[in-house]
């Protein structure tokens, strides 16, 4: 039998946070088939057993602070409250997790020359006279010292309208990609290990930091860059990857659990989907980013699911 090779040593935050949500479902009477469900996510990586474990033992520590602060919630109606306990003890529990990530960013941004928070979007001008718009959840660096124009990028996403400065070359950073130009306008987003470019105009020249061969982008064309490899993408409607700019975010069959990985890239609670099959299954739609609960009810009307919220905003999607 061949072993699971692992890509990483410890649970990252999706992880937790579906273990954090299988806590709660568990806790509650459910069949047979949730039983089975658990199962297969347990055994379809070894990390998901270990965020279970310890998900469960933060548990004791959390559940103090948990029911505390449930018991001083206003009560708007009667409702079951051995449900509602844990449903509060879930929610801490997911928000826990979370909030490690959250604050580290926000210590890294006081270093930051530019960021935004969860849900926020940020518009400005450099000394240059580019212009850049920082996504959610986003920071970077500026270097202009006068022998060239460079950005790092230190997270998230941005789309960058590049000013013509004399062919002086005008340079973003990610953790593993080098992409310049001299005017043009792009996108550069920056996933854990991976760099996602798209341009809107011009041309874009696109290079792994691990020393593979580079890649040059026009209008239209995307590129993902992972490990020494550069992936073009023949199509990259920038009216799609910059839907963002427009308060959108826009699917053409995409599996659900990608659209709710994006979806929670703009909330501060996020949502979690407990069925690994219904993760897997294809929807299309635009998503107003104002409208945070509309977006839980059209993926609920348009796969036929139920969303179940939990206090601090959690969504649980079965």
């Amino acid at each position: 039998m061949t072993e699971p090779t692992l890509t990483s040593f410890e649970p990252d935050e999706a992880v937790y946070e579906q273990a954090a949500a299988w806590l709660v479902a568990l806790s509650e009477p459910h069949d047979a088939r949730a039983a089975q469900e658990f199962a297969r996510w347990q055994e379809a990586d070894p990390l998901h057993a270990l965020a279970y474990e310890e998900i469960s033992a933060l548990r004791e520590h959390v559940r103090p602070h948990a029911l505390d602060a449930f018991e001083r919630m206003p009560k708007l109606a009667p409702r079951p409250v051995g449900r509602m306990r844990r449903f509060a003890l879930a929610a801490s529990l997911v928000l826990v997790c979370t909030a490690g990530w959250a604050n580290w960013n926000r210590i890294s941004d006081l270093t930051a020359d530019a960021s935004t928070g969860v849900g926020e979007r940020r518009q400005f001008r450099l000394a240059d006279g580019s212009e850049v718009e920082l996504n959610t959840d986003s920071a970077l660096d500026l270097d202009f010292d006068g022998a060239g124009r460079s950005v790092r990028l230190r997270r998230g996403e941005a789309w960058f309208h590049v000013a013509k400065a004399g062919g002086k070359p005008f340079r973003v950073a990610t953790s593993n990609a080098l992409v310049t130009v001299t005017g043009t306008r792009f996108y550069v987003r920056r996933d854990n290990r991976q760099t996602r470019v798209a341009v809107e105009e011009g041309r874009v020249e696109v290079r792994p930091l691990a020393g593979g061969p580079p890649a040059v982008l026009t209008a239209g064309k995307g590129a993902l860059v992972e490990g020494d490899r550069v992936q073009a993408t023949p199509s990259a409607d920038p009216l799609v990857a910059g839907a963002w700019r427009r308060g959108q975010l826009v699917f053409f069959e995409a599996p659900l659990g990608e659209v709710v990985r994006e979806l929670n890239r703009y909330r501060s609670a996020p949502i979690v989907v407990l069925n690994g099959s219904l993760a897997a299954r294809d929807i299309s739609g635009v998503f107003n980013l104002a409208d945070r609960e509309g977006a839980v009810r059209a993926i609920e009307e348009r796969l036929g699911v139920r969303a179940h919220w939990l206090p601090g905003g959690i969504v649980l999607i079965l």
